[in-house]
């Protein structure tokens, strides 16, 4: 693998330095990032370069394919994919804590949680200890009761697989786990592929995507998980996670009522043709 055209292009992706890359990684960059990120060759930027290589493409292609959209993607918020982990057991506190709650009082309970942690010697990876806490024990820190009881059971789940059995996964995988647990859901797992695992799945079922959607079409009502699915699959094909991705970031534009990255309004949408 030739490192130096891969950082050349990462430097600046044009498509004369993309197109002096090998044909395998061209074809299958997501692959040649998984592998690179297992491996750890001694480079530590390795994976991250890979990532950013394969999102950069992916934003070139959409391009190419799909120019009608493309004014679209400005208010999406670029973020090149970085080595971001984080414990299994950490982000799925994460997730419990703000079912119910307001963003601020569920990293607020999140903190307190972390804070009591440390204070018993404890960390995230401890997930027996945290599996054997009590229910009485997790709801003076905090949390209701069945707040503490899904996060025991996932503790338990956690407690059978070591870090690098759940980095290998496939998303198949991981929803034949997790789904099981009450409490735990297809939302919530598909974030943790999505933004963890840097899986190119379709985010067709957060809110935010099909507000996204019902504003760039014009949609007379707000689409339902399968419409929306049925719109981005029709519209986007193999791209429809990355259309979804964007329609996501449209529609948090929209709810929060804020301009877009670059400071202008959010245009009107189109009518789908």
């Amino acid at each position: 693998m030739d490192v130096q055209l891969i950082r050349e292009f990462c430097a600046d992706p044009t498509p004369v330095h993309y197109q002096a890359l090998p044909e395998n990684i061209q074809e299958d960059l997501y692959t040649t990032a998984r592998i690179a990120k297992l491996l750890g060759d001694g480079d530590q930027d390795m994976a991250s370069i890979i990532y950013n290589l394969w999102y950069r493409t992916q934003i070139m292609r959409f391009y190419q394919r799909y120019p009608e959209d493309w004014q679209w993607f400005e208010y999406y918020p670029l973020k090149p994919f970085r080595e971001v982990w984080v414990h299994p057991m950490e982000f799925f506190t994460d997730a419990i804590t703000q079912q119910g709650f307001r963003y601020t009082s569920a990293r607020k309970l999140h903190a307190k949680f972390a804070a009591y942690l440390r204070s018993r010697g404890v960390s995230w990876n401890d997930t027996v200890a945290i599996a054997e806490m009590s229910e009485a024990e997790l709801v003076k820190v905090g949390f209701s009761k069945p707040k503490a009881k899904v996060l025991k059971n996932v503790a338990q789940v956690l407690s059978s697989y070591n870090e690098e059995e759940i980095k290998l996964m496939s998303p198949e995988q991981v929803y034949e786990t997790f789904l099981p647990i009450k409490g735990i859901g297809k939302w919530s797992l598909q974030y943790w592929l999505i933004h963890y695992f840097h899986q190119p799945l379709m985010f067709s079922e957060d809110r935010l995507t099909r507000l996204g959607l019902q504003h760039m079409f014009k949609l007379p009502k707000l689409p339902t998980v399968k419409q929306s699915e049925k719109i981005c699959r029709e519209r986007w094909g193999n791209m429809a996670w990355f259309g979804a991705m964007i329609a996501m970031s449209v529609g948090g534009l929209l709810y929060h009522k804020r301009r877009a990255p670059t400071g202008r309004e959010i245009p009107e949408g189109q009518s789908l043709s």
